[in-house]
Parts: C-alpha cells; sequence; structure tokens
C-alpha cells in the first residue's frame, strides 16, 4: 500500500510541476531561466539583427531559499536570443564574473556577432579581499563561442570604491568598438570611454578582444574636475561616433556638450551645444537613417515667482550645424506644464521623427510627430482617468509609428498596444492584461522591430499567484498589426478585430511536451517497478510459509512457558506473605523512628532555647563592658581634664609670685628714690 501511494505522489509531482513553476500564462512566455526556478529578472537591455533575431542581455538574482528573499550580491548578467525560424529561446549563458554584483547592461548585434557591456562589482585588490570597485565589463560573442569578460574601464588603480557606471556601447562599420560610461570618483562626475581600435579585416581582432591590454583607454572626455552624466549617442553611414552628455562646473547651472569620434580618436570636440538660463539635462542624441542628429533634452523653464516646468526640447543638426531649440512642449503658446520626463524617439526612412514621453503630474503619456520641417503639437497619447506610464516607439518602413504604453486606469495594470500615422492615432488596444507590469525605472517596456510585419515586445512583470510573491520576470510577445480596424474611446475598447491577434504568440508548446515526456518516463519506470515486485510475489509467498511454521513453535514454547508461570505464581504468593510479615516489622521500627524523632525535636528546642539565653547573656556582657569602656573613658576625660586645670593653676600662681616680685621690687625703688629725694631736700635746706 505504501509502495503504491508512494509511486502515485511521484506521478502526481511530475505531471503538475511544470504548472507550479509560473508557466501557466498564455499568450505570453517568460524567459526560460526565469520560469524554470524563482528568481528576478531586471534590466533588460535588447537589440534586434539584420536576420530579425531578438538579442536580449539582463540582470538575474535567483530566489535564496535560506532567507527567503532576493540578495543583489546574487544577481549576474545572462544573455538569451529568440529565432523567429525556430520559434524559441535559447539556453541562457551567464556572461558575467562569477563573484560581484552585476547590473545595467548595454547590447548590440550584428552580422551574427554580439557585444554586451555592464556595471559590476570587481573584487580585485589582493591585500583587501573585500573591498571592490565598480567596473564596466565587456563579452562579446565572436559566431562560434564567447569571448571575455573584460574590464575596459579599468579605473582599479585609482582607489577604491571607484564606480564606472551607466555604460554605452557603439560599433562602427568596420567593427571598432566604441564603450562610453561616466565615473564616481575623487568628487567628480566624470564621463570617460574607451575604444577597441581594431577591425573586422584585422587577423587578431577576436583573439586580442579579451585581452583589457589590447583596449586604448580610459580617456576623460569631460572637463577635468567637472561633474558630467550619461553619455550617450549614436554611429552615422560614416562610422563617426556622436555622443551627448551634461556638464557643469561647480557653482553653475548644467549645460549640453557634444563630441565626435573617427577611428577610435575624438576628431570634434568636446563642445557646448546649448547653454540656457537655467538647467539643461538628460540628453537624448538619435542618428536618423539620413545620417541626421536629433538631440532631445529636459530645460528647466522658470516662470513667474519661483514656478517652473520641465520642458522638452529638439536641436538637429544636418551636417550644416545645430539648429535653433525648439520647445515641443510649448506649441504655438499651448505649454504643456509639469514634469515632462524620458523622451524616447523613432524614425522613418526618409527622416520624420516621432518622439513620445510622459507627465507624472498628469499622468498621461504624450506624443508628437516632425514633418521634415516642423513639429505637430503635442497630443495626449493615453487619454485615460488611470495612471499611464511605461512606453516605447518604434516606425515601420511605410512610416506608420507603433507604440505600447502601461495603463493601469482598471486598477491593474494593461499593456496597450497601437498605430499611429502623422498625428492620426488609428486606435490602441489592450494586448496583456494578466500581469503586474512593471512600467519604469530600470524596467521599462520595450517594442523592437521583429520579422515581416511582427513587433516583438519585453516587459518585466510579477506574476499573480506564484511563489515567491516576489518572483520577476522578462516577458516576450510577438504582435502584429494586421489591417484590422479597431479604435480605442477614452480608455474603453470599443471595437477591437480579433485578427488583431493573430500573430505568433510563442506558448512553451515544446517544454510542455518534454515535460509530458518525462512523466511518461516516469509511468515506464514505475510499471517496470511494478513487474519486478510482481516477479517476487511466489518468493514472498515461501517467506509466508517459513513463518507460519516458525509461528506454530512459538506457540509451543508459550504453552511451555505457561506452565512455568504457574509455578512462579505459588512462589509469588510466598513471597507476598513474607513480603506482609516484613511490612509489619517495618511498621514497628517506623513507630520508633517517629517517637525518636519527636524526642530529637524537643532536645532540638531546648537547645534552641538554650542558645537564645546564652545570645542574651552575651549581649548583656557586652553592654555592661560597653558601659565600662564608657566609664573609662570618661574617667581618662577627666584625669586630662584635671591635669589641664592643675597645669594652668600652676602658671596661673607662677605669674603671680612674678608680679609680686616685681611689685616689691618698684616699692623697693620707690624707697629709695624717696630717701634719695629727702636727703636731697635737707641738703639743699642746710645750704640756705
Amino acid at each position: 500500500m505504501k509502495t503504491r501511494l508512494l509511486i502515485f505522489l511521484v506521478l502526481i509531482s511530475l505531471v503538475f510541476l511544470p504548472f507550479a513553476s509560473g508557466q501557466q500564462l498564455v499568450g505570453v512566455v517568460a524567459m526560460p531561466s526565469f520560469s524554470l526556478k524563482p528568481g528576478a529578472a531586471s534590466y533588460p537591455a535588447a537589440d534586434v539583427d539584420e536576420f530579425g533575431k531578438l538579442h536580449l542581455a539582463y540582470a538575474y538574482t535567483p530566489f535564496n531559499y535560506s532567507s527567503q528573499s532576493f540578495s543583489v550580491s546574487d544577481m549576474r548578467v545572462y544573455y538569451t536570443y529568440y529565432d523567429p525560424d525556430e520559434e524559441e529561446f535559447s539556453t541562457p549563458l551567464m556572461i558575467s564574473l562569477e563573484k560581484g554584483t552585476a547590473y545595467d547592461p548595454a547590447i548590440h548585434a550584428e552580422k551574427g556577432y554580439v557585444w554586451v557591456t555592464w556595471t559590476q562589482y570587481y573584487y580585485a585588490f589582493e591585500d583587501q579581499p573585500e573591498e571592490y570597485n565598480k567596473e564596466i565589463f565587456l563579452a562579446a560573442f565572436n559566431g562560434t563561442q564567447w569571448i571575455g569578460p573584460v574590464d575596459v574601464s579599468k579605473t582599479l588603480d585609482d582607489h577604491l570604491h571607484h564606480s564606472s557606471i551607466g555604460s554605452t556601447l557603439y560599433v562602427d562599420p568596420e567593427g571598432r568598438v566604441y564603450v562610453f560610461w561616466y565615473e564616481i570618483g575623487r568628487g567628480t562626475y566624470g564621463v570617460y570611454y574607451s575604444v577597441y581600435n581594431r577591425t573586422f579585416a584585422d587577423p587578431d581582432y577576436w583573439s586580442s578582444m579579451g585581452d583589457s591590454e589590447a583596449w586604448d583607454g580610459p580617456h576623460l572626455i569631460s572637463e577635468e574636475g567637472a561633474f558630467a552624466y550619461q553619455p550617450n549617442g549614436g554611429v552615422d553611414p560614416q562610422g563617426y561616433v556622436h555622443i551627448v552628455y551634461w556638464q557643469r562646473i561647480k557653482g553653475l547651472d548644467w549645460d549640453l556638450f557634444y563630441v565626435k569620434l573617427k577611428d577610435g580618436a575624438i576628431v570634434e570636440g568636446p563642445t557646448k551645444i546649448f547653454d540656457g538660463e537655467k538647467q539643461s539635462v538628460n540628453p537624448k542624441l538619435a542618428v536618423d537613417p539620413l545620417g541626421r542628429l536629433h538631440v532631445f533634452w529636459h530645460e528647466v523653464i522658470q516662470l513667474s515667482g519661483s514656478d517652473k516646468y520641465f520642458a522638452i526640447m529638439w536641436m538637429m543638426n544636418d551636417g550644416s550645424g545645430w539648429s535653433q531649440p525648439v520647445e515641443i512642449t510649448n506649441y504655438s503658446g499651448n505649454v504643456l506644464l509639469g514634469r515632462n520626463a524620458q523622451p524616447r524617439m523613432a524614425f522613418t526612412p526618409d527622416g520624420r521623427a516621432y518622439i513620445i514621453w510622459r507627465n507624472p503630474e498628469k499622468d498621461e503619456v504624450y506624443f508628437a510627430y516632425y514633418d521634415g520641417s516642423s513639429w505637430s503639437s503635442w497630443i495626449n497619447l493615453s487619454n485615460s482617468p488611470g495612471s499611464s506610464a511605461g512606453y516605447s516607439i518604434i516606425a515601420d518602413e511605410g512610416g506608420v509609428a507603433h507604440a505600447i504604453f502601461v495603463d493601469s486606469t482598471r486598477g491593474h495594470s494593461e499593456l496597450y498596444y497601437g498605430l499611429i500615422n502623422g498625428t492620426e492615432v488609428t486606435g490602441f488596444a489592450t494586448v496583456q492584461t494578466t500581469l503586474t507590469m512593471s512600467s519604469g525605472g530600470a524596467n521599462p517596456p520595450r517594442i523592437l522591430p521583429g520579422p515581416g510585419d511582427y513587433d516583438y515586445v519585453i516587459f518585466v512583470s510579477f506574476p499573480v499567484g506564484v511563489y515567491p510573491e516576489l518572483e520577476q520576470h522578462i516577458y516576450f510577445m510577438e504582435i502584429s498589426p494586421m489591417a484590422a480596424e479597431y479604435k480605442l474611446d477614452n480608455y474603453e475598447v470599443r471595437s477591437l478585430d480579433t485578427t488583431f491577434m493573430s500573430a505568433r504568440i510563442y506558448q512553451f508548446v515544446e517544454d510542455f511536451q518534454d515535460r509530458l515526456g518525462s512523466a511518461e518516463r516516469a509511468i515506464a519506470v514505475a510499471q517496470e517497478a511494478i513487474a519486478a515486485l510482481t516477479s517476487n510475489m511466489s518468493a514472498v509467498q515461501q517467506d509466508l510459509s517459513s513463518l507460519q511454521s516458525w509461528l506454530s513453535e512459538v506457540d509451543q514454547t508459550v504453552s511451555d512457558l505457561s506452565q512455568q508461570v504457574g509455578v512462579l505464581e505459588g512462589r509469588v504468593e510466598d513471597l507476598e506473605s513474607s513480603v506482609g510479615t516484613l511490612q509489619d516489622d517495618l511498621q514497628q521500627l517506623a513507630d520508633a523512628l517517629s517517637a525518636l524523632d519527636q524526642r530529637f525535636q524537643d532536645a532540638n528546642e531546648t537547645l534552641n532555647e538554650l542558645v537564645s539565653n546564652f545570645n542574651s547573656l552575651s549581649s548583656t556582657v557586652d553592654n555592661i563592658d560597653s558601659r565600662v569602656s564608657d566609664l573609662a573613658s570618661r574617667l581618662d576625660q577627666v584625669e586630662s581634664d584635671f591635669q589641664d586645670f592643675k597645669s594652668s593653676q600652676e602658671d596661673q600662681i607662677s605669674n603671680l609670685q612674678d608680679s609680686i616680685r616685681a611689685v616689691k621690687l618698684v616699692a623697693y625703688s620707690a624707697s629709695v628714690i624717696a630717701i634719695v629725694l629727702a636727703l636731697v631736700a635737707l641738703a639743699l635746706v642746710a645750704r640756705k
């Protein structure tokens, strides 16, 4: 019975275990590394190559069962790709160092090659093994194998806790690899770059890429001692690399700076391209298909008093110089107030542009359109009574923009997808409503161009009802807009043709089949175990016959023991009689001991009284002794006082005697003088 129950439980666990791991959703899929075991995926960075493959780098933190939590120290960078022909993801591969927190990857893919950069805590101080710097690392795939990781920032020798963060990655048409980042240390925020200054034509291009010494850098771009942030940009068709960043000198405002590089070196700049009245921050540079440069940034616009707002500004450089700045959030005096944040851009093949952004104060997503000569008014794209965020945009060959955003009007996160043709919004519809999506920060949703009419969409979400509750995955969808007519009225979908969703939605069918095959194999193993158990039944029956014979022998032994028990019972009766006599003797002894104990208690009480009387007598003697001591002390004091009095009287008598002698001497002297005077007087009288 227990064997059958165990087999049943094994089969149940094999059948239902796949559904306990979070893969119960239909319509979207979690990347394999996230759904097969609990963990938290974040920082997705994606690129699509010319073959339509989606390449994804991301940070992954496994769930720590000991602490029942996630530890940032366990975060590492992984890579996987999606092949649209195979309709499956590759096995995820950890490409970062095994030790040290790794996060914030950037990725570039082309010609079957892949380059990934990221920030990682680097423990490389031999004399201080627990200390680290944050370094920028790169790993590359050459078509057959991965190379690296290699430290390209190389700021380890400066000092402890020097941080290289915010890497961006660019590859020119000849294969030179540029990595930009900004540095935190020594009280400054500097913009740096390193370059792998070899081309695809060099025979040692791939073999030397993993050697840190083969990288030229790091080179400081920003002004020495200045605060500088977030370098980003692009590569034009001629192989020039264009970068913008924001910088300020202590005590001054933030300004925009631009630099241009070619063949591994700076050929123009750094140049201040805009100096506003207040602060110019968070610039983004993009190169359109015609090779023109577009820069968007936030400008702090001062209103009356202390009021201000964050405007979105734009400038373009078509090769003849920078155009005059245009405030996109101010169309003919119609100003969109608030903090207009994080603009994202998309370009058509003929150089038209779309920009999309969010206004946190209004909780809406907005867009504007550039027709090649001027910008349209800003337009509320989400237009819902709830909170809208988490947006992304691309443009197709026909000049139509495909956009997504996240809205929570209905009390939960919903992903909306739709098309924009110029300023005409053809409609947005909900394509995912069952997840709790992350809409910003390091995990905004992304839309990328897929093969044919398909778009790739990736987003980060927290699955509902899956243990642990903090589990976080990256999800993927393929969507084709087709030509269906669908519209959005406020936030309710008014009409939606179901052909809109007739896309290839990847659903882990093969994975389920693999697990079903595992269950079938487990059933086969169980059947073999049952067959083996059946073949052993005859041996078990023989064992049972032997057991019955042994039980008969046991019965005879029990009978013999019963007779011996009868004899023992008679002896027990005799012992009970002897025990009764012994108990009487013991009772008499107990009575005697009780009487003796009473006498002992009486004697003890008498002794206690004697001790008490002795203590009282001793106390009386002590009192008498104390009084005698006091009396003796007083007698000594009287004797001392008498001696002092006697000594004092003797001194007074001695002084009195001295006084008497002095008086006698004075009287004697006076008598002598009187006699002399009398004689003198007589003598005088006699002369007369």
